[in-house]
């Protein structure tokens, strides 16, 4: 009985050794990293509508990950986020659940396009389809991708456009509907207006964007809105034509829904200005 415990016990050190073997060689060796990359980038490209790359790993997997470049678009090619460095750290728990929870979330220099086309249709929504929009009294049964958590998200450099249909009155005959077009689309508006196949798009810009949130409640099965903390953010905004507003220092909450934004400011300042902002943006 001692001799076959002995050799038990040995052959579970065996395996332990090798697991932790195996464990470091994927998450602390460059060829271990590559497999993960290849591996990850083939389990994405069925689930993501669209292309889908990564650059080359670093870090510890068990803890974080670096990536030299990402780039996500839709399957024509559009682009909806590009980073040239990002860095995420995480612990390996939530996971098991299908709950992503990160922290220490960088981007360095993204390019970012938010685009509702004039179905109505986000572009991340086509890219990373939905089965159903129903919100979830508990966390039981939660598929991957309903909880999305980021906290400590920082922002470096980064580019962000929106672009949405522009919205004219239904009721409209076909000639106000031309002339509200061509006051829309004028050098006198101060609405940004770009012609789309099949129509015109609102298009608004952030640029040299830098960034602190604490928080970015992306996705959560006990909540209807994404929220968005903010401790601080600087950025040229082109929200309307020229002259740009250039933006100090913002701090606040943001709370959205597919057609409203909810937001409270209570530190806005520009150049030569300060301000302080509550209210609700129908999108």
């Amino acid at each position: 009985m001692r001799r076959a415990l002995k050799i038990g016990l040995a052959i579970i050190a065996s395996v332990v050794t090798l697991a932790v073997v195996l464990v470091f060689v994927l998450t602390n060796t460059d060829w271990g990293r590559e497999k993960v990359r290849t591996r990850v980038v083939s389990a994405l490209a069925g689930a993501v509508h669209g292309q889908f790359s990564i650059g080359r790993i670093s870090g510890n997997l068990l803890k974080g990950i670096s990536l030299d470049s990402l780039v996500i678009a839709d399957s024509s090619g559009a682009p909806f986020i590009r980073a040239s460095a990002v860095q995420v750290g995480y612990n390996l728990r939530p996971f098991l659940s299908n709950k992503i929870e990160l922290n220490d979330v960088r981007l360095d220099n993204p390019v970012i396009v938010l685009d509702r086309g004039l179905d109505g249709r986000w572009n991340y929504d086509r890219i990373f389809p939905s089965d159903s929009t129903a919100v979830k009294t508990d966390t039981a049964g939660i598929q991957f991708g309903d909880w999305i958590v980021l906290r400590d998200l920082r922002i470096a450099s980064g580019d962000i456009t929106i672009r949405m249909p522009l919205s004219i009155d239904s009721s409209l005959s076909s000639t106000q509907r031309d002339s509200a077009i061509a006051v829309a689309t004028s050098d006198s508006s101060r609405t940004v207006v770009v012609r789309v196949a099949g129509g015109y798009q609102q298009v608004q810009q952030f640029r040299t964007l830098d960034a602190k949130i604490p928080l970015a409640r992306i996705a959560h099965p006990d909540f209807t809105t994404r929220l968005f903390e903010i401790d601080s953010l600087s950025t040229i905004a082109l929200a309307f034509a020229p002259p740009a507003a250039d933006v100090r220092q913002l701090a606040g909450t943001f709370e959205l829904t597919t057609d409203s934004v909810w937001f409270r400011v209570p530190e806005l300042k520009l150049p030569s200005s300060s301000a302080t902002l509550v209210g609700r943006y129908t999108i």
